[in-house]
């Protein structure tokens, strides 16, 4: 019988595995997604802000507050293109170097391609706090 309990036992966690796997690539796809749409919506705000800054040269007239708006137009989608970028991170269980901009699993201390030390979270967080951890 302890043979059969362990044939269930090893398809019940491929069945598992499976399953959860599916689940965080269909996260992620749906996150890549939404992130090649802002980046198009940002293309849109880039050509929007060219042509207003163009016409207005042109004529003399100038409108701040269109401009204004397509400045906070870039601005939303710059931030949300950055929300967007940290949860596909998340999702792949991986962080960016600050230094140089290398892809990273969590687990890393040190970047390889610049030797950037990666500190903890938590130890960046008593730091900017002014906490320390030696006690």
């Amino acid at each position: 019988m302890d043979f059969w309990d362990d044939v269930y036992k090893k398809v019940s966690d491929a069945a598992n595995y499976t399953a959860k796997e599916t689940g965080r690539l269909s996260e992620l796809a749906k996150v890549k997604y939404n992130l090649m749409r802002e980046k198009a919506k940002l293309e849109d705000a880039y050509k929007e802000m060219g042509e207003l800054y163009y016409n207005q040269m042109k004529t003399s007239e100038y409108d701040d507050k269109k401009i204004a708006l397509a400045y906070d137009k870039i601005e939303k989608s710059i931030t949300e293109i950055e929300r967007l970028s940290t949860q596909v991170n998340v999702i792949n269980n991986t962080k960016i170097c600050k230094k140089c901009g290398e892809k990273l699993t969590k687990e890393m201390v040190y970047c390889p391609k610049c030797g950037d030390e990666f500190k903890a979270e938590q130890e960046e967080a008593k730091e900017a706090t002014g906490t320390t951890t030696e006690e």
